[in-house]
Formats: C-alpha cells, sequence, structure tokens
C-alpha cells in the first residue's frame, strides 16, 4: 500500500503502490477488539472482519473475509491474492508495533 485517503469517519481508500485504488465503508468498530468492513475495487467485493485478542504480553489475530470476484477471470486467483494480502498485513502491523 502506498497510501491511504480518509474519505471521512467511516469512509477511506486505499492506494497500491501502483496507484490502484480499494474503497472501504467500516460497518462495525470496537476499539482495540473489531474492525469490519465492506469493502469495493474493480475486481472484487466483499467484507473483512478482524479480531484482536489479548494474550498476556501478545496479541492475537484473526482477520476473516468474504469476497467475490468481479470478473470471471479474476476468479482464480481471488483466493491466493486475499492471502497474499492478509500475510503481508500481519506483517507491517507487527514491525510498526515493535
Amino acid at each position: 500500500m502506498s497510501r491511504i485517503e480518509i474519505l471521512n469517519e467511516k469512509q477511506f481508500v486505499e492506494y497500491t503502490k501502483a496507484g490502484y485504488p480499494t474503497n472501504f465503508t467500516v460497518t462495525f468498530m470496537e476499539p482495540y477488539k473489531r474492525w469490519e468492513f465492506d469493502m469495493e475495487n474493480d475486481n472484487m467485493k466483499g467484507y473483512w472482519t478482524g479480531i484482536f485478542r489479548s494474550d498476556g504480553e501478545r496479541t492475537e489475530i484473526e482477520f476473516t473475509e468474504e469476497v467475490t470476484a468481479k470478473k470471471v477471470i479474476m476468479k482464480p486467483f481471488v483466493k491466493a491474492y486475499l492471502k497474499k494480502q492478509q500475510a503481508q498485513y500481519a506483517e507491517d502491523l507487527k514491525k510498526a508495533l515493535l
């Protein structure tokens, strides 16, 4: 991700390093515990849930996505792409917190 554009308290846009936007709308938030949002770009539409649990000095995370490819050609790639994105997000989060 190259940048985030905050539109209002419920909506934001994430841009890839190539400038490709994905729109997000927050549908539920419990600070430090749970985030849920709808997400959409030209290739997919879906829903994301992130759960954060304290485990002593550690934090456990659980991410769930339900996504539908908008283009038939994208269907075989969506699952692998999202898995890669989730892993990268977790790594980036870990680096930011250390």
